[in-house]
C-alpha cells in the first residue's frame, strides 16, 4: 500500500489506541508529516521532541480542530470516550470541523454493526458515519469489534478461579487486540487511497466464551471452565464484586445484549488487508501480555 506523501493528523493521540496509532504512523512515514491533536500538548512532549507537530485541539471547540488542521489531508478521528447524545453532538462538530479545514479524507474508529446493534452506545457510531458521509469527504470506518483488552479482568478472575462466568450464552464474538486496531488505523491514514471503504476490524477467529475459557486453560496450564449464567445473577455477582449497580448493568448487557445477540459474531480479515499482517489470536495476545496477567 502506497503512502500518502501529504500531512496526516490523529485526534485523542495522547490516548490510549491513540499512542499505539502514533507509533505505527511514525514507523511509516517522517515525524514531520504527522500533527497529533490533544487537550493537552504537555503529554506529547516526547513526540514533539521527534519532531512531531503536537497541537491543541478540542471536540468542546470545534474552531480549536479546523485550525489544527490547516494544511492537514488526512485525519484519523478516534471516537471520545463520552455517550450519548453528547458524543452524538460533539462528533458530528468534530467532522465539520475537519471539513472546514479543508481535509480531504477521514478515517474513523467505528464499531461492530453500528446502525443495528441493540445498545445505544454501540448506535451512536452511526450517527457520525452518517455524519462523516454527508460531509462530502472520502472516508475509511474502521469497525472495531471488542478489544481483547475488555476481557482482561474475566482472564484475572478466570487464572484465580478456574472459572469464567458470563451471561453470553453460546454467543460469539470476533473480539481483537487494540494493538491490531492501532496498526490498522495506521495503515489506512498514510494510504494514498481515496476510496470509501468499511472495515470490518476483528480477531481471526469469532470466540464464544467456552473458547475464552479453553484458550485461557491452554495459557494457564490448568483446567478453566465456562459457566453460562443468566441476567440476574451476572448483576448480583458484579455488585457482590463492589461495582455499583448502573456499572454492572452496563457490563452485563454488554454480554447479554450485545455478544448475546449475536451482534459482535463478525470475523474478516480486513486488518491483514490494511497492514499486510494477519490479526493477532487471543492465544498469541496471552502469550504477548503475559506480565499483565501474571
Amino acid at each position: 500500500m502506497a503512502h500518502t506523501q501529504g500531512l496526516v493528523a490523529i485526534t485523542g493521540a495522547a490516548g490510549q489506541l491513540g499512542r499505539l496509532v502514533l507509533q505505527e504512523v511514525l514507523a511509516k512515514v517522517g515525524a514531520n508529516q504527522v500533527v497529533a491533536i490533544t487537550r493537552d500538548p504537555a503529554k506529547l512532549a516526547d513526540v514533539a521532541a521527534q519532531g512531531v507537530k503536537v497541537v491543541a485541539g478540542d471536540f468542546n471547540d470545534p474552531a480549536s480542530l479546523t485550525a489544527a488542521l490547516a494544511g492537514v489531508e488526512r485525519v484519523l478521528l478516534i471516537s471520545i470516550d463520552v455517550v450519548g447524545s453528547e458524543r452524538v453532538r460533539l462528533q458530528t462538530g468534530a467532522v465539520q470541523a475537519i471539513a472546514d479545514a479543508g481535509v480531504k479524507h477521514i478515517v474513523y474508529t467505528s464499531a461492530t454493526n453500528p446502525a443495528a446493534a441493540p445498545m445505544e452506545f454501540v448506535r451512536e457510531h452511526a450517527a457520525t458515519e452518517e455524519a462523516i458521509k454527508a460531509s462530502g469527504l472520502s472516508y475509511s470506518f474502521l469497525r472495531n469489534n471488542f478489544y481483547f483488552e475488555t476481557i482482561t479482568d474475566k482472564v484475572k478472575g478466570a487464572l484465580a478461579s478456574g472459572v469464567i462466568a458470563a451471561a453470553a450464552g453460546d454467543a460469539a464474538a470476533g473480539l481483537v487486540a487494540r494493538a491490531d486496531c492501532a496498526a490498522a488505523a495506521a495503515a489506512a491514514l498514510v494510504s494514498d487511497s481515496t476510496a470509501s471503504e468499511v472495515y470490518n476490524i476483528t480477531g481471526p477467529v469469532s470466540l464464544t466464551h467456552k473458547a475464552i475459557a479453553e484458550t485461557v486453560a491452554e495459557f494457564a496450564g490448568r483446567d478453566v471452565v465456562y459457566q453460562p449464567i443468566d441476567a440476574a445473577s451476572a448483576q448480583q455477582q458484579l455488585e457482590q464484586y463492589g461495582l455499583p449497580a448502573p456499572v454492572a448493568g452496563f457490563v452485563v448487557a454488554i454480554d447479554h445484549d450485545l455478544i448475546g445477540s449475536g451482534a459482535l459474531d463478525v470475523v474478516s480479515n480486513d486488518v491483514e488487508r490494511l497492514t499486510g499482517k494477519p490479526a493477532q489470536s487471543l492465544a498469541e495476545y496471552l502469550n504477548a501480555n503475559r506480565a499483565l496477567f501474571s
